[in-house]
C-alpha cells in the first residue's frame, strides 16, 4: 500500500488484492464481542451474556440495519408526521429485508414486509413479539403480514426458513413504529 492509504498503482495483481481485502486481518474474537458490547452500549462484561452472543451471531451472520425512517434525519424545514408507522431496511446475506411497522388503533401492531430475493416456494416465516409467536407462508413474492401483535412488545425477533437454505435470524427489530 502506498504512503498515504491508496492502493498500489500500476501493478493490476497487486490491486485487485486489495481490492479484495487480503491485505486485512481478522481481530481476535475478544475484540468483537467488546466492539459489539461498546456498539450497543453494555459494559464489557455483558459481551459474555446471551443476549450479546445473538448479537455477534447477527453482526457475523451479515444482518445489518441499513435503513431506519425513525432515526433518518428530515431535510430542513421538514416536520415529521404523526403516521404511526416506521420503515426497516436490513442487508441480510445476498439480499434485504424490507419491513413496515404501523401501529393500527384498537388492533395493535401491524408487521408488514418482504425478503428480497424471493425465497423458494414452501419459506414460511416466523414472528415473536414478546410470548406472541405467529408462523405464516411467505408469498410468491417474499411478502408477508403479520396483524394484531401485541402493542406493548419491546423488540421483534423474525425467523425466515426456507428449503435448502440455513434459517435467517433477525433479533431485536424494534416494535415501536
Amino acid at each position: 500500500m502506498s504512503q498515504r492509504g491508496r492502493p498500489p498503482a500500476g501493478d493490476p495483481e497487486r490491486l485487485v488484492s486489495h481490492l479484495a481485502g487480503r491485505h486485512l486481518v481478522e481481530p481476535p474474537e475478544a475484540t468483537v464481542r467488546r466492539a459489539v458490547a461498546l456498539r450497543a452500549g453494555l459494559p464489557a462484561r455483558a459481551a459474555r451474556t446471551p443476549g450479546a452472543r445473538r448479537a455477534l451471531a447477527q453482526v457475523l451472520s451479515d444482518i445489518v440495519l441499513r435503513f431506519d425512517s425513525a432515526a433518518s434525519p428530515l431535510p430542513a424545514g421538514v416536520r415529521r408526521g404523526a403516521t404511526g408507522e416506521r420503515r426497516l431496511l436490513y442487508g441480510v446475506r445476498e439480499g434485504q429485508l424490507d419491513l413496515r411497522l404501523r401501529l393500527v388503533p384498537g388492533r395493535g401492531l401491524e408487521l408488514a414486509g418482504q425478503v428480497l430475493p424471493p425465497p423458494p416456494a414452501g419459506a414460511s416465516v416466523t414472528v415473536h413479539a414478546g410470548r406472541t409467536r405467529r408462523a405464516a407462508p411467505l408469498g410468491a413474492c417474499g411478502d408477508f403480514l403479520f396483524a394484531g401483535l401485541p402493542a406493548g412488545a419491546r423488540s421483534l425477533r423474525l425467523v425466515v426458513v426456507a428449503p435448502g437454505s440455513p434459517d435467517l435470524v433477525v433479533d431485536g427489530i424494534p416494535a415501536a413504529p
